[in-house]
């Protein structure tokens, strides 16, 4: 997963848990709304999408530091620490008839964040074109890490350990993306602990 000279660690969020245990407001919340469809940049964008989640994890790009006593994994100066959307593979793809496999990467990722407002294009003259989202309230994201390559993927690689991907969202100029809430705990990492994760999908999607 890890190029030669890097790593991706996650870091422990530090928001604190609500006090009173309900139910994350929007400026706590971590899930985030994906619509996925092809791109036609020459005229309307595709109406059919495949809609799913992700979560927002807070992760950092570490640099590979050899030594006598074996390879280590150091943070960089300064530290690079960037958010993106955990999601699954099959989310931002489409499954192939017969089940015989995921299209490639479709080439329009919208997603909205916990709390905003979904909203219908509301230019009823023309159809909305690939790329036009101010008006539907959504970000765009593209994939930026996982297993498998932005092609079309076989029947037999659409398994669990390969249905996850992290997408980098386009917040504009604000760098408002990066400071929206991240999941608080990976099981028990800790950034005293180098462990391996599993992130498994699920290949189904909403037929599960």
């Amino acid at each position: 997963m890890a190029s030669p000279l890097t790593k991706l660690r996650a870091i422990a969020n530090r928001l604190r848990r609500t006090a009173t245990g309900s139910s994350p407001g929007p400026e706590t919340a971590v899930v985030w709304y994906i619509e996925s469809r092809g791109a036609n940049e020459q005229g309307a964008a595709p109406s059919d999408a495949v809609l799913g989640s992700g979560v927002v994890v807070r992760l950092e790009r570490l640099e590979r530091a050899d030594s006598p006593a074996g390879v280590r994994w150091i943070s960089k100066t300064p530290p690079e620490i960037k958010n993106y959307l955990l999601t699954c593979a099959h989310v931002v793809r489409h499954v192939l008839p017969n089940n015989s496999g995921w299209s490639p990467v479709l080439g329009e990722i919208l997603c909205w964040k916990p709390g905003s407002h979904f909203q219908q294009w509301q230019h009823p003259e023309r159809p909305r074109r690939t790329g036009e989202t101010r008006q539907l309230g959504a970000h765009r994201a593209h994939p930026v890490l996982g297993r498998l390559a932005a092609s079309a993927v076989p029947a037999d690689q659409t398994t669990l350990w390969n249905d996850w991907v992290l997408l980098d969202v386009d917040d504009g100029p604000s760098g408002t993306f990066d400071h929206s809430p991240a999941v608080q705990r990976w099981r028990e990492l800790t950034a005293d602990h180098e462990v391996e994760l599993s992130v498994v999908g699920y290949p189904g999607g909403s037929s599960n």
